[in-house]
């Protein structure tokens, strides 16, 4: 069975395809609205209180109960291996098929079962709990904009078209030329880290440049020269790196940080916005929505 609530797809396969369904504990289902956190603080010496430094996301647990009533021998076997390799995969829920988790399994799955005899085979009937665990705490967007395929392919697109936020592409993501500028868009629930790609002129240089928002975020590098067989370089936001990559966007491990100028790293806000780019022309920019 496939569908809102009772459907998702982890490791590459959907939950009917292992006999099972997601089921409430209940009458409701139970979520959690925002990952777990931990408070950064410090005891004030010969006081009373703490200082109180921000909060860090930590992690996300996601509980599945599910239920089953005529799950074959060979589908148990099957049930198993799917949730058994211990690695990282993506999870994403039938009824929000716009974004993605990347999770694996969390302790030990449990199955409560009872065993009938049908057409002489074996036959399991029961409920079980699966907990999923993303250490990274948020969601990722499935969908960079909308199409028509995404369109026909989704039966309950209304349902969640509008809390996804994603929209037609249009000018989004395109680099003018005329204006030097990219307009963006990030309908995610959190500001989103980004890669904004440059690559080597036939001389081997990458023109000095300035990257900003607005006049309090703003990143400058002076005039790069190439390193080995580097294609171009790639400012990565999320380890705060100018970093070579190869003709294929793949990283080769040459640092370019000695060519920062003045600035700070800093990422796309929520909603539309406007990143300049002025002196040499961007190959492309690429960055994920979040979402809770």
């Amino acid at each position: 069975m496939k569908g809102d609530f009772i459907g998702f797809i982890y490791n590459g396969a959907h939950s009917s395809d292992m006999g099972i369904v997601r089921v409430s504990d209940g009458s409701r289902y139970n979520e959690d609205l925002l990952p777990t956190y931990q408070d950064k603080s410090l005891a004030i010496p010969g006081g009373d209180g703490a200082y109180f430094f921000g909060s860090n996301y930590t992690q996300k647990v996601i509980p599945i109960q599910i239920a089953f009533d005529h799950l074959t021998e060979l589908q148990y076997r099957k049930l198993r291996q799917w949730l058994g390799d211990n690695k990282i995969h993506e999870l994403i829920f039938d009824e929000r098929p716009y974004k993605k988790y990347k999770v694996k399994v969390n302790g030990q799955p449990n199955l409560k079962t009872i065993c009938f005899d049908e057409d002489n085979q074996r036959i399991y009937k029961g409920e079980g709990t699966i907990n999923f665990i993303a250490y990274f705490p948020f969601a990722i967007n499935v969908f960079k904009f909308l199409t028509d395929e995404i369109i026909s392919e989704y039966d309950n697109i209304n349902e969640w078209l509008d809390s996804s936020g994603i929209v037609e592409q249009g000018d989004y993501d395109t680099f003018d030329i005329t204006n030097k500028h990219y307009e963006l868009y990030n309908p995610g629930d959190l500001e989103t880290d980004f890669k904004l790609k440059f690559n080597f002129n036939e001389n081997g240089k990458i023109a000095k440049t300035n990257i900003s928002f607005n006049t309090e975020n703003q990143f400058n590098f002076n005039e790069i020269t190439k390193i080995g067989n580097d294609y171009g370089v790639q400012v990565n936001t999320e380890n705060n790196l100018i970093e070579g990559i190869d003709k294929n966007g793949k990283i080769t491990g040459y640092i370019y940080n000695n060519y920062k100028e003045s600035g700070v790293f800093f990422k796309i806000p929520l909603g539309k916005s406007t990143l300049s780019v002025i002196g040499a022309t961007p190959a492309s920019i690429e960055y994920n929505y979040l979402y809770f």
